[in-house]
């Protein structure tokens, strides 16, 4: 691909993404049980932007939006959805892409996501079930194992916020022989 056409590719990509927004800054996702996700989406889109200042101002304007939402525990899926370590992991990672590492929420998200580090140096969605539980009403006898156990992808957006060997190699020892 030539210079020319990968920069037509990534004007239109953010054409894209910036329709593609609420008129309050929001971005939603697919429908699912827990309905469709603004916060997770809108803290990835928005640290998507805010790269090399491919639009710094609707980044900015997300974070606003964020910052908003933020409750005891970080920030979750949705609004009405418990906090979850992903979701504060991107929201984190925004907040360093816009220099806002100062900001008391941001030490607060980073300290949330280095209390959910595993023995087995993984992080999970959901550090306990009893949140995510009482939301999704599943009874006691339902395992919450794979919200609660530890997930590459989870460890590797919390690695990009507070480092550590740790995340790094339980990152590494999951990795497919294919890479």
């Amino acid at each position: 691909m030539t210079p020319e056409r990968l920069v037509g590719s990534v004007q239109r990509g953010v054409r894209f993404l910036l329709n593609a927004r609420s008129p309050e800054g929001w971005w939603s996702d697919f429908e699912t049980l827990a309905g469709e996700s603004d916060e997770w989406v809108t803290a990835y889109a928005a640290w998507t932007l805010a790269e090399d200042g491919l639009n710094r101002e609707a980044a900015a304007c997300a974070m606003r939006n964020l910052m908003l939402r933020e409750r005891s525990q970080g920030w979750g899926y949705r609004s009405d959805v418990p906090a979850d370590n992903d979701t504060t992991a991107w929201v984190c990672r925004l907040m360093g892409r816009l220099g806002m590492e100062d900001q008391p929420a941001y030490e607060r998200g980073r300290r949330r996501i280095v209390s959910a580090i595993r023995p087995d140096g993984g992080v999970p969605a959901y550090s306990a079930a009893g949140q995510i539980r009482r939301f999704t009403r599943v009874p006691l006898d339902v395992s919450f194992a794979g919200w609660t156990s530890s997930h590459v992808c989870v460890t590797a957006n919390a690695a990009a916020v507070v480092g550590g060997e740790s995340l790094s190699a339980y990152v590494a020892e999951h990795r497919q022989a294919d890479g």
